[in-house]
């Protein structure tokens, strides 16, 4: 159903009001399993969502002059969507995120590791 209504032009606007994005993964993932490519799940939650709020001016796309949150993932999701739920690092609002971190503070057994990274003499994220 979620295919013939996507295919029909009707919006979708993927959201959750639970942990932290995890069940939003998942819809995107029911999203492909209904019949939409992983280009256009990731676009209902990014710039169709921002044209919906009127926000697509400061966020929706990677662009200079936006908003710069973003998540780093090993390999391409539009291969297989299912890669966003293996994030390595999150930068939200300028700042940069372990998942381990993020994982302890909300109770979660985190299931990847994140890479040492550096930004010439200093550490990227707090703690190294």
């Amino acid at each position: 159903m979620c295919h013939k209504l996507f295919r029909a032009g009707i919006a979708l606007w993927p959201g959750t009001d639970q942990l932290h994005s995890y069940t939003l993964q998942r819809e995107l993932e029911l999203y492909g399993e209904a019949g939409l490519t992983p280009a256009e799940a990731l676009r209902t939650a990014t710039i169709d969502a921002a044209r919906h709020l009127g926000a697509e001016q400061s966020s929706g796309t990677i662009e200079r002059g936006k908003r710069a949150d973003f998540f780093l993932i090993p390999e391409n999701p539009l291969d297989r969507i299912r890669a966003i739920r293996d994030v390595r690092l999150v930068v939200q609002g300028g700042r940069v995120y372990s998942p381990e971190h993020m994982h302890r503070a909300l109770g979660v057994t985190h299931w990847t590791h994140t890479p040492a990274m550096r930004l010439g003499d200093a550490p990227l994220l707090p703690g190294q």
